[in-house]
């Protein structure tokens, strides 16, 4: 016996919408300070300690962004010529270069690598509300990203893995804050 597919319900006016939309309940401000100041302890005292590694470059993401800096390309030096490349993702070779103005780029890179990684943890935490965890579950899913090793090591090193993860909570964010709003049609 065939059966015809189940349709998705079409949703006529705004206040339907609405009852689609997980409702997202007030956190209160200590949660969120709390979020805030874990992340940016951990990843400093990371950062601290093993921040010598923002020295090495064992992508080139550091020679790529020199030489978007100094000539406006995007090429590697090697056997004493430059050779154009697209081997790299150029966005953080890009942002990169906007320190090299800078005196010290490895603390810049370092600070650029916290702040990302707290976005990462703060998107998480807002996509956990917005899928309709409990404020306690939404907070353990951002504590096991603020605490993450692989992202922690990632974090200290010139490597593009923190922006890209920084990158892709944000556009799932942005995704989850868009399929919630009344005036999107679901069909």
């Amino acid at each position: 016996m065939v059966t015809e597919p189940e349709t998705v319900p079409k949703i006529a006016s705004a206040e339907q919408a609405a009852s689609f939309a997980p409702t997202v309940a007030a956190t209160p401000r200590w949660v969120v300070l709390f979020l805030i100041f874990i992340t940016l302890a951990v990843r400093t005292r990371v950062l601290l300690s093993l921040g010598g590694e923002l020295r090495d470059d064992p992508d080139s993401y550091r020679e790529l962004a020199w030489h978007l800096f100094e000539d406006r390309t995007f090429e590697y030096w090697s056997l004493g010529s430059t050779n154009p490349t697209a081997y790299r993702p150029p966005l953080y070779p890009l942002v990169l270069s906007f320190f090299d103005y800078l005196p010290e780029q490895t603390t810049a890179y370092g600070l650029l690598h916290v702040g990302l990684g707290l976005v990462t943890v703060l998107a998480v935490w807002r996509i956990g509300l917005l899928a309709g965890l409990s404020r306690g579950a939404a907070l353990a899913a951002a504590s096991l990203v603020a605490f993450d090793p692989i992202l922690i090591n990632q974090s200290v090193q010139v490597m593009n893995e923190t922006m890209s993860a920084a990158l892709a909570m944000v556009a799932v964010l942005m995704l989850a804050w868009l399929v919630i709003q009344p005036g999107i049609s679901r069909s």
